[in-house]
This record gives structure tokens, C-alpha cells and sequence, in this order.
């Protein structure tokens, strides 16, 4: 399933919370383009309401947006860094302390080519590389 646009997304996470709430639906996986744009459009509160629901239970939620967005404590920034996990794909090296209140290894900007960066899990972080395609 895919939403694009406020109103489809506001939609399909309402009908998504409801049906983790009743227990239709297992753990899943809810993956968000460009979270800070949905940032104080009517589509937040709904899309909060599915993260929390989503980190509530089994699922696994992953967001991609600016830094400065997730360095924000309230609101769906606040509820995305509550389990300070997640990928810092070619950091500048604040996302280790706005976003994951947590430390960097000491790191080289010139050795974080691209899909290059860390993988941090509850605070602790290591060197990641993802594939890319050929």
C-alpha cells in the first residue's frame, strides 16, 4: 500500500492504526519519504498516531528527512527518536547528538562516501556500508 498527498495519507494511516489497534494487521513495516515536509499539515496527527501504534507493538517504522527536522524533541520527530535507532547515512557528524543522543566514532567527512555512514541501535553506534546498485 502507498500514499501520496495529504489526504491519502491521512486516510491510509487512519485505516492502518485502526486495523493495528484491532489486531487485523501484524507487524509490518511503515516507511516515510520526506517526513518533514508532513510536519504541521493535517496528515501529522494521523501519521502519529500510526508511528506510535507502530512502535507500540511489533512493527518497524523508518523516516527519512532533513536533520534539523528530527532535532526537534516534540511531535513525530520526538516519537521517531524514542528508541535512538535508526541510519545517518553521509553525516555531517551532529546527527549523532540532535538526532540519536548518542556519539559518533571519530569519523573523516571524506570516508563517508555515498551510502556510507552509522547504524545506531539504542545509542550505540557502528559503521555502516550499503550496497549500491551497479
Amino acid at each position: 500500500m502507498a500514499a501520496a498527498g495529504t489526504d491519502d495519507i491521512v486516510e491510509l494511516a487512519g485505516r492502518l492504526r485502526e486495523e493495528l489497534d484491532e489486531g487485523v494487521l501484524g507487524p509490518m513495516a511503515v516507511l516515510v519519504e520526506r517526513m518533514d515536509d508532513l510536519a504541521g499539515t493535517v496528515a501529522e496527527a494521523p501519521l502519529c498516531g500510526l508511528v506510535k501504534a507502530c512502535l507500540d507493538g511489533e512493527s518497524f517504522v523508518v523516516a527519512e528527512g532533513e536533520t534539523i527536522f528530527f532535532s526537534s524533541g516534540f511531535g513525530l520527530p520526538g516519537l521517531m527518536k524514542t528508541s535512538r535507532s535508526g541510519l545517518a547515512l553521509q553525516p555531517d557528524g551532529i546527527e549523532g547528538q540532535t538526532v540519536f543522543r548518542s556519539s559518533f566514532p571519530a569519523f573523516s567527512r571524506a570516508d563517508q562516501p555515498e551510502g556510507r555512514g552509522f547504524l545506531v541501535q539504542r545509542g550505540r553506534a557502528e559503521m555502516l556500508q550499503v550496497a549500491l546498485p551497479s
